[in-house]
């Protein structure tokens, strides 16, 4: 039996994507519960702060999302992230005795969802794409 080579590239690819966002996943946990000092060296404030959280948990979701094929996959990973967070925030407030920041919270979930539209967005358009061809 022979092998399709462009199936095995595109199989490690997405498990490449996964590894990744794992990775990225363990890196965000130890930024997360960095010391007070040593993460007010790179803290942002205001608006900025936000828009990171954003982007970092959108693209915490496009990385771990790689090779889920259904809705119902990107809808769990969904969850799945926001309680990760979640369980960060609460394990701050543990650790440090900082009070649970409710706008962190919600900045993660807006790029949880963001990245969960984009995601879905472009994989419409891929398949109306190959539709075509």
């Amino acid at each position: 039996m022979q092998r399709n080579p462009e199936s095995f590239f595109r199989l490690s690819a997405l498990r490449l994507g996964r590894i990744t966002g794992i990775f990225f996943l363990a890196l965000l946990a130890f930024v997360a519960l960095l010391p007070g000092p040593v993460k007010g060296r790179i803290a942002t404030s205001g608006l900025a702060h936000e828009c990171s959280h954003i982007a970092v948990f959108s693209l915490a979701f496009l990385l771990t999302a790689a090779g889920s094929k259904r809705m119902r996959e990107s809808a769990v990973l969904v969850f799945l992230l926001f309680a990760f967070r979640s369980i960060l925030e609460f394990m701050q407030t543990q650790v440090y005795g900082i009070p649970i920041e409710y706008r962190d919270i919600s900045a993660n979930a807006a790029g949880l969802l963001v990245g969960f539209l984009s995601r879905t967005i472009w994989r419409a358009n891929a398949a109306q794409d190959e539709l075509e061809l």
